[in-house]
């Protein structure tokens, strides 16, 4: 091709044709130190970035400096700002006084949205009394901060607050912030700190969150337990309900929870702790639930999970994700607790089981995705799957394949992108040609991604290499994750290439 049939590089400046409003709408997401950048480029960027809505500052070298220049020399005083974080180090050299005198600043421009956090997560800092001044906030978020003491406050706009390791004098004065937030919807804490302990507080203050619907808590159940008694058993549905805990929670305080978030017909439910229980008499019947994941482990006995009933009822959920659960037998003996979802479109289960030697039946019209994990190394606590999901597109497989994990009656045609990653080449040699049978009824696949322990099992198939896998016809890429102490098997990847001439192959270490 010649240079004059070169097709031309177009000259136009299309970004300069947009107007301000829209630049400055963009620079607002990038970090306020890359927009001051755009300067450089005409007269015209230095006035749009210097007037844009949202400024963020996050610790890097003359990060004083800089914030003190943009603030309050660079920028006009009356350009509002509407979002302002402030990201900071131990080593950054402000003080208190500093501080409030940044807060007292943007408090004047009508600002909505205001992150402060300090960056070392081993260190707090006091929190600027400024702060709590802020009438125009809609969305708070403090991390490693230490709340001095307070009276009365008033956040009338507030709906979102997040609090990070956040230290509070007592539980009181967390109490305390919580009224000053009529309107609060969204609450997210983590690891609270009570310096005095988590002293009593009167609850004739029942209802005094009306409008909270999601609620978020890591590491401190006394707190949820507070924030649910705040909203009162007449407070609206809640939407969302997340906690988690590291260490044993009690039984009883996890049933009081659970029973909680059903009769106010909570829609997403994510929990994660450690407790000694097994049964959850209401939970699987909430016509509301939307999305369950539901993850108990037994503080003594690993091998203790969550019974799981016979049927599932719950008619909104579309997504569930199971973690240590036991399926039970059915009355005519199946196990099949998903066939009354008739709305499910993605399940998880990691680390599940089925007694004795039943198969678990996956029978559901509306599934999608697929994602099963299953790294026991006990050969008992493994069962066969028996799949009937006509609509299934995505299926993952992470574990130690088995012979009886596939039976004969699997349609898995419907699938049209698959992950496969066998951990252990554990019996290898049988377990190769139930992996063979996997890929065979995978005849529509177009995406596969395999771990290279995967393709080491496949390998030892008899006669491999010779073999005609016309089942891949329709395979437009494959990706092989490697792994430690494993390779891929000389031939095996130009197998499917055989098969598929245009396949795009990634090896990705």
């Amino acid at each position: 091709m010649t240079s004059s049939s070169r097709r031309p590089i177009p000259t136009i400046d299309r970004i300069s044709d947009l107007p301000d409003s829209i630049l400055g709408h963009i620079l607002s997401f990038f970090p306020t130190k890359f927009a001051a950048t755009t300067s450089v480029l005409s007269k015209r960027w230095n006035l749009v970035w210097l007037s844009v809505l949202a400024l963020n500052f996050n610790d890097y070298e003359s990060f004083q400096k800089c914030v003190s220049l943009i603030l309050f020399k660079l920028r006009d005083e009356k350009t509002p700002i509407h979002s302002f974080t402030l990201k900071f180090r131990k080593s950054s050299s402000f003080n208190e006084k500093e501080f409030n005198r940044i807060f007292e600043f943007v408090m004047q421009l009508g600002i909505k949205y205001l992150d402060f956090k300090m960056s070392d997560k081993k260190f707090l800092i006091e929190s600027p009394p400024a702060i709590l001044r802020f009438k125009t906030l809609e969305v708070l978020k403090l991390a490693n901060v230490i709340m001095g003491k307070f009276d009365k406050l008033d956040f009338p706009l507030l709906k979102t607050l997040h609090l990070d390791s956040v230290s509070f004098i007592s539980l009181e004065y967390f109490v305390k912030l919580l009224f000053g937030c009529p309107i609060l919807e969204d609450l997210h804490t983590k690891s609270s700190i009570y310096q005095f302990g988590q002293s009593y507080v009167p609850m004739e203050n029942l209802n005094a969150l009306p409008n909270l619907v999601k609620v978020r808590i890591i590491n401190d159940m006394n707190t949820l337990m507070k924030i649910l008694s705040l909203r009162g058993d007449a407070s609206p549905s809640l939407h969302t309900l997340e906690f988690r805990r590291h260490e044993i929670m009690e039984p009883c305080l996890l049933k009081r929870i659970i029973k909680y978030a059903v009769s106010h017909n909570v829609q997403r439910l994510d929990t994660y702790i450690t407790c000694d229980i097994q049964h959850f008499p209401t939970l699987f019947s909430c016509h509301t639930l939307t999305s369950l994941s539901l993850c108990v482990t037994h503080p003594k006995d690993d091998g203790m999970c969550t019974l799981v009933p016979k049927a599932l009822d719950l008619p909104s959920l579309t997504d569930l994700k199971l973690r240590h659960c036991a399926f039970c037998v059915g009355d005519d003996g199946r196990v099949e607790p998903f066939s009354a979802l008739t709305r499910l479109k993605s399940l998880i289960m990691v680390y599940c089981k089925v007694p004795d030697s039943h198969n678990l039946c996956i029978s559901n019209t509306k599934l999608v995705n697929l994602n099963i994990y299953m790294c026991h190394y006990d050969p008992e606590t493994y069962f066969g799957i028996k799949l009937s999901a006509p609509s299934l597109c995505n299926f993952n497989f992470r574990g130690i394949l088995v012979q009886k994990h596939c039976g004969n009656n699997n349609d898995l045609s419907s699938i049209k992108h698959a992950c496969i990653d066998l951990i252990s080449l554990w019996n290898s040699k049988e377990t190769s040609l139930v992996l063979l049978n996997w890929l065979i009824e995978l005849a529509n696949i177009e995406t596969l991604t395999v771990s290279s322990t995967t393709l080491e099992v496949l390998s030892f198939v008899p006669d491999l290499l010779k073999a005609q896998l016309r089942f891949l016809c329709h395979l437009k890429s494959l990706k092989v994750e490697m792994r430690l102490l494993s390779s891929i098997p000389y031939g095996i990847v130009d197998l499917f290439l055989k098969q598929s001439p245009s396949l795009k192959v990634d090896i990705i270490n």
